[in-house]
């Protein structure tokens, strides 16, 4: 291609610098006739012309090949994202009255709520302050508001500790823990986590078989060690004594056929040990079924 410091607009009849004109595989000097301002000029008339038919295209362009066309615009707002920005500002600006812009000074964005725009109603809301008009992050000054704390501020005046009882519990000092006693294994020391034992003891994969018998024994405890049919003290299960339990399995494990065993003892003892339970051996569950009471004959 011939190299040519300058060209005249066929269009506008300028002579500008040759960065001014598009590349052109078919011009002799391989750029376009046009100038840059006129072939813009030119494609935003004829946009505003053919709007309907541009959008179809967009339309099929976009359901051809929706990866694309998302990666597509994804790089067009990272690259234009200042622009997009403004037009968007001007645009709201155009339709928003000045009374309505945020309150904070300095700031174009229309108004959303408590007098601030979005981006300083979110500040205000987290942190209590909108902050400064721009975008850049800004640190919370001081210390946190509980006395003798002292730890850096995260939102409101609160640390991140005094803000997640403020979150959770509606004061930033409350004590929600309970005191808790030492692990039950011997010289371990550690508080405990959940059936006396401390997390590490728990979660051992080595007294899963403890900490089931430990459930078990507490529901039989309650709804009696032996069966209340035949009164053998051995291959125990609890019983429903209305013959509910498929109904029962299928709204706390959502089938029938479901295996209650420790996620049931957990449900018992969760909801205090309610009535309409009965210890039943497993001879003895199985003939009764869903009916009244056992079908054995115990005294042959």
């Amino acid at each position: 291609m011939t190299d040519h410091a300058s060209k005249r607009c066929t269009k506008c009849g300028e002579v500008k610098p040759a960065s001014e004109f598009g590349s052109d595989s078919k011009g002799r000097d391989g750029l376009f006739c046009w100038c840059r301002d006129c072939s813009r000029e030119s494609g935003r008339r004829y946009r505003e012309a053919n709007r309907e038919k541009m959008r179809e295209k967009d339309r099929e362009r976009y359901h051809a090949d929706p990866e694309t066309a998302r990666e597509r615009a994804r790089k067009y707002r990272e690259v234009n994202h200042d622009a997009i920005r403004k037009r968007e500002r001007e645009r709201l600006n155009a339709v928003t009255p000045p009374d309505r812009m945020c309150a904070v000074e300095g700031c174009e964005e229309p108004r959303q709520a408590r007098g601030f725009c979005r981006m300083h109603y979110g500040r205000w809301r987290y942190s209590g302050d909108p902050g400064p008009p721009g975008r850049k992050n800004f640190p919370a000054p001081g210390e946190c508001t509980i006395e003798g704390c002292g730890a850096a501020p995260k939102a409101k005046g609160l640390c991140e500790l005094h803000w997640n009882r403020w979150y959770r519990h509606g004061d930033p000092e409350a004590q929600p823990f309970r005191p808790r006693v030492g692990c039950k294994i011997p010289g371990c020391g550690r508080p405990h986590s959940a059936l006396g034992f401390c997390s590490g003891h728990y979660y051992d994969p080595g007294r899963e078989r403890e900490r089931r018998a430990a459930l078990r024994e507490k529901v039989l405890g309650h709804y009696g060690r032996a069966c209340a049919c035949c009164g053998v003290t051995e291959d125990l299960t609890i019983d429903h004594v209305n013959g509910d339990g498929d109904q029962h399995r299928i709204e706390l494990y959502g089938d029938s056929q479901a295996s209650g065993g420790t996620r049931f003892y957990r449900w018992l003892i969760k909801q205090g040990f309610p009535p309409g339970y009965a210890t039943l051996c497993r001879r003895c569950n199985l003939s009764k079924g869903k009916a009244e009471r056992c079908r054995l004959d115990h005294a042959a």
